[in-house]
């Protein structure tokens, strides 16, 4: 799915690139294009009276929750015995070698108990400044037992493209991969000048094909950059 809308309350446009089948991609994306840009960051003076860039985590995350719970109202019937929770500790009561895990986000049917058909899915969210961004995807494999039909990881504030350098060698080493995890989503989210919203959205077996592209780019270029160096000498 490619395709751009207009977010009349928001007068902007929000250009969506999915490769995905999901059953919630629609309202996870909608809501997520009604995320103004202030929740990404905003400026904050400090002692010495200059301005720090704040990327508020927390308070982006409870404007998602909001406008994701908005997106329910308007569809009771589909979402009918579902709920949307924040910080949810599911435990170990799953499995005894499970320690206790607080995702960001969840949607599941039950408030208690721990029925693998009422885990719907499960979202961890880092804002673009995170040095680590995909840490809480390392998380993932930690938290399989906890069953969800989809694992998502949503980068705030980033392109696509920054987030596969930076998790390059990660992906390279295969330390949060395995190609029968084929349920982990990854979803860039960033503001361009012209207060357009572009989101991007990923299996995270995609992106390992991606990171494969970008090796052999990099490899390239060390290789050419020594037989430039050489004919230098």
């Amino acid at each position: 799915m490619e395709k751009e809308i207009f977010i009349e309350e928001k007068s902007r446009f929000c250009h969506i690139n999915s490769t995905i089948k999901w059953d919630y991609a629609k309202d996870f994306l909608l809501a997520l294009c009604n995320v103004d840009s202030g929740y990404y960051m905003y400026s904050m003076e400090n002692s010495n009276k200059t301005k720090d860039k704040v990327y508020p985590e927390r308070i982006f995350a409870y404007e998602f929750y909001h406008q994701y719970g908005k997106r329910m109202e308007q569809r009771r019937d589909f979402y009918e015995g579902k709920y949307l929770n924040g910080e949810q500790t599911k435990n170990r009561h799953v499995d005894n070698y499970i320690g206790d895990y607080t995702p960001d986000l969840i949607l599941h049917k039950k408030l208690d108990g721990m029925p693998p058909e009422s885990q719907l899915w499960l979202c961890e969210i880092k804002m673009m400044e995170s040095n680590d961004p995909l840490s809480d995807i390392e998380k993932f494999g930690k938290m399989k037992n906890l069953q969800f039909d989809d694992f998502v990881f949503l980068y705030a504030g980033s392109t696509l493209e920054n987030l596969l350098l930076k998790v390059y060698n990660k992906l390279r080493n295969g330390r949060i991969y395995k190609k029968k995890d084929g349920n982990r989503i990854c979803i860039c989210s960033y503001f361009e000048e012209n207060n357009k919203l572009l989101v991007e959205c990923h299996r995270l077996n995609e992106l390992v094909d991606m990171i494969g592209e970008i090796g052999i780019n990099i490899i390239k270029r060390k290789v050419k950059i020594q037989r430039v160096s050489k004919q230098m000498k």
